[in-house]
């Protein structure tokens, strides 16, 4: 909501004003001149609307101060007055009034007329103090109209202030000569031949030159609509036939000066944020992240900012008028230094004791020939490749994994079926219910047999690690008691230990403890660990089960006395499918790995102890679970 003063004396002028102008405007008032005063300085508004007669001063003289001093001097002021006179309305044009509106008030006049002046003063930059002594002699002015002897009427009427009439009688006339002249102010009338005056106004405010001219409309058409029509278009007057030459004359200096203060502040602007903005720039390049170097024709620096220094490192920054050094001018491509090519893409450079990085850069020519300016700024993208480079690393990765877990799902169900065929009659021809069958054929089955259960245990250990690495894989834990599933895996590896010699005593420690954890994932823990150990142990070694259970975790280790690990050897470890280069006993290294991850999976940990020569302790750590059954 703009803000507007109203100062008047007559009350009904005052609930007039504020009813027409409730929806568009914050309006306060004031009832004379000096209240007119002191609100002006302690509340400034956007718009003053001033009468022309007040009880304390006359709104004349009150503009006369108003426009003799510095803090009050640009306020836009618009005249609401019943007086007829030509001169007091000459007086307040000459006084830079924007507008002046006879009473009584016509409601919707009042509203555009206000909603014009606003729309003018939004658009406008801060006004510059006005100039009076400004002469305004040889100002082009465009008058356009279809009747000569009321273009002869204008220039008449215009005539004492030497402006410099150019005269169109139709719109194609108008058209060229605003083009040709660029007019400081047009006169149209809104009758014409081919376009009308509404028309061609749209045409001459697309114009770039007269995109700030102001355009009066002077015509017999002065009827209410069409006087609204004008002023919402951004006509900047509309003046009806039959004119007062004296008014016209103060309307068309009014719009030269208005659009002169205009111009000038406009000037004083970017002035100032030339000056400002060159300041501002300046600290902007020198404090730029990327270094910024800018060369002359003889490809010398003259210009570098913080971050080029430290590009170029501490050793030999390139001060004003040196060379670039070779390990940057160098692989820089010819066209880039002289300007003539605008970009270049991944330029490796190696500052002097670093690593190589890769830069894109820009040039931009800021003078030619003798005087030749060239600008360089180096964009560093080696962080930028290196993370793209592990971004494209990961995704191999990760359609390595998917391939191979599809693999695996894959050979698990074609070969799961023949497989349990395989066991199945080998268990079925070993059965002593069976045909009798000879001792060696017996042997043999058995190899047959081993060999299928070796072959099943891969599959199964290669599928669950390829559920581990998709984060399909889960268990189900509960609260279980150690004895009995660490009892039957020693039961069940008892003969693999004395196929190989080794002795497989008895678990020790506290079996009855509870621990939480998937039972048949457990078992399977069990079953690679103590078959590791009878892999691995010495001949006629020991194989020991050994519980200690603390007051959170419970240790269940598994240890040998055979060949032991080296510490090279145990960092391999847990890698999928790696055997530590080790030919002798049957394996496909995915048992510890398998291991490693069911533990995690339990919310445990798996944790290996050895030594070359002297043997290998697994400890499997699971949570301990002492809460009461059913609580």
């Amino acid at each position: 909501m703009a803000r507007l003063l109203l100062v008047d004396d007559d009350v009904s002028v005052l609930r007039f004003v504020q009813a027409a102008t409730k929806d568009i405007a914050d309006l306060r008032v004031a009832r004379s001149g000096q209240d007119a005063l002191r609100l002006l300085r302690t509340d400034r508004p956007d718009l003053l609307l001033l009468d022309l007669q007040l009880g304390d001063a006359n709104g004349l003289e009150l503009l006369m101060k108003m426009r003799t001093d510095s803090a009050l001097a640009n306020i836009p002021v618009i005249f609401l007055s019943g007086e007829a006179g030509a001169d007091p309305r000459v007086q307040a044009l000459d006084l830079d009034a924007l507008d002046w509106l006879p009473k009584p008030l016509d409601e919707r006049r009042l509203r555009a007329r206000i909603q014009a002046a606003l729309d003018r003063i939004a658009k406008s930059p801060q006004p510059v103090p006005p100039n009076h002594d400004e002469p305004l002699d040889g100002a082009c002015v465009l008058i356009v109209d279809d009747d000569p002897i009321m273009l002869d009427a204008l220039e008449h009427a215009l005539a004492p202030q030497n402006f410099r009439l150019v005269r169109a009688t139709d719109s194609r006339e108008a058209l060229k000569l605003a083009s040709e002249q660029a007019p400081e102010v047009v006169l149209l009338d809104i009758g014409l031949p081919g376009l009308n005056g509404f028309e061609l106004a749209y045409r001459l405010m697309a114009m770039p030159k007269l995109a700030d001219c102001p355009l009066l409309f002077v015509t017999q058409y002065g009827e209410l609509e069409t006087e609204l029509q004008a002023l919402q278009m951004g006509a900047f007057d509309f003046v009806s036939k039959p004119f007062v030459p004296a008014v016209l004359r103060a309307r068309v200096s009014n719009a030269l000066r208005l659009r002169r203060r205009s111009t000038r502040a406009l000037e004083h602007a970017e002035a100032h944020w030339r000056r400002i903005g060159g300041t501002q720039l300046a600290s902007i390049v020198a404090d730029a992240h990327d270094p910024i170097v800018v060369l002359d024709a003889d490809d010398r620096v003259v210009l570098a900012n913080q971050a080029a220094h430290a590009l170029f490192g501490d050793a030999a920054p390139p001060g004003i008028g040196s060379s670039l050094p070779t390990w940057l001018s160098t692989p820089l491509p010819a066209t880039l230094i002289n300007g003539e090519q605008h970009s270049a893409r991944s330029v490796v450079m190696q500052p002097p004791g670093e690593l190589a990085k890769v830069y894109d850069l820009s040039s931009s020519l800021l003078a030619a020939g003798d005087a030749r300016l060239v600008a360089l700024t180096f964009h560093d993208q080696t962080l930028l490749m290196k993370a793209q480079e592990e971004g494209r690393a990961r995704l191999r990765l990760e359609s390595e994994s998917r391939a191979r877990r599809l693999m695996m799902s894959y050979l698990a169900h074609e070969i799961g079926n023949p497989l349990n065929g395989i066991i199945g009659f080998t268990s079925l021809l070993l059965n002593p219910g069976a045909e009798p069958l000879t001792e060696e054929q017996r042997r043999k089955l058995s190899l047959v047999g081993d060999c299928a259960e070796n072959l099943r245990r891969l599959m199964s250990d290669a599928l669950d690690m390829a559920r581990g690495e998709s984060g399909h894989f889960s268990v189900e834990t509960a609260r279980h008691c150690l004895r009995s599933p660490v009892e039957a895996a020693v039961a069940a590896h008892q003969l693999a230990a004395e196929r190989t010699g080794a002795e497989m005593h008895a678990p020790t420690g506290d079996l009855d403890v509870f621990v939480r954890a998937d039972v048949g994932r457990l078992r399977q823990c069990l079953d690679n660990l103590l078959s590791n150990a009878c892999k691995y142990g010495r001949p006629r070694g020991r194989i020991q089960v050994d519980i200690s259970a603390g007051p959170v975790d419970v240790e269940i280790s598994v240890s040998d006395d055979g060949l032991g690990m080296s510490a090279a050897q145990i960092e391999r470890l847990f890698q999928p499918f790696e055997r530590l280069g080790r030919q002798g006993p049957p394996g496909h290294g995915l048992g510890l790995a398998v291991t490693r991850m069911l533990a995690h999976a339990m919310g445990g940990r798996l944790e290996v102890a050895s030594e070359e020569g002297v043997g290998t302790r697994f400890t499997l750590v699971l949570p301990r679970d002492d809460t009461l059954e059913g609580a």
